[in-house]
């Protein structure tokens, strides 16, 4: 359901995928992974980001029940642990989110938590954000990318030419190529 919108699904398909996730709703509030599993943090915030992009308000009861089964899986830490299932098939390493062996589906459950809970908050009025070191607006200022030059995607740069460096993030493998602006 989430590349619904991509793939150009007619709106009858979507509704029946709707009504078919709302009914794999678990008493509990939450959905999971597979049948026979207990309700996750990880599944349930998966459909309530697909819930939210076919268009489901946060009013629907079971949109409200899933948003709880969050809130109530949170840990004091501000993540969710959720019990990995797959077979190691490489050498474990600590990345320093907690969970230790859960911390890779514990880390991509805690970011569709967080997105979910986002895509279901409340419209607000903008306001200023209070920090211990002032009022800062919430309007962040546009970055000046001016002194870049942009080739392909921004998440990996590869050096291959002198005045070009090297970074990773997030362990991405698209390449493209920067060097300041002469």
């Amino acid at each position: 359901m989430l590349a619904f919108d991509y793939a150009a699904v007619p709106p009858e398909q979507s509704e029946r995928a709707v009504a078919e996730l709302l009914e794999m709703q678990r008493s509990d509030g939450g959905w999971a992974q597979l049948s026979n599993m207990d309700s996750d943090a990880y599944a349930t915030a998966t459909v309530l980001v697909a819930l939210h992009r076919a268009g489901v308000k946060t009013s629907v009861a079971a949109c409200m029940r899933g948003l709880q089964f969050l809130l109530d899986s949170q840990l004091n830490d501000g993540s969710w642990q959720v019990a990995s299932r797959s077979q190691p098939f490489q050498k474990y390493f600590e990345s320093g989110f907690p969970h230790g062996q859960d911390q890779f589906i514990s880390t991509t459950a805690t970011a569709w938590a967080t997105l979910a809970l986002l895509f279901f908050l409340p419209e607000q009025e903008p306001r200023p954000i209070e920090t211990l070191t002032g009022t800062f607006p919430l309007e962040l200022p546009e970055a000046d990318l001016s002194a870049f030059d942009v080739w392909g995607s921004p998440f990996h740069r590869c050096a291959n030419r002198p005045g070009e460096s090297e970074t990773r993030f997030a362990g991405l493998v698209s390449s493209s190529r920067y060097r300041a602006a002469q």
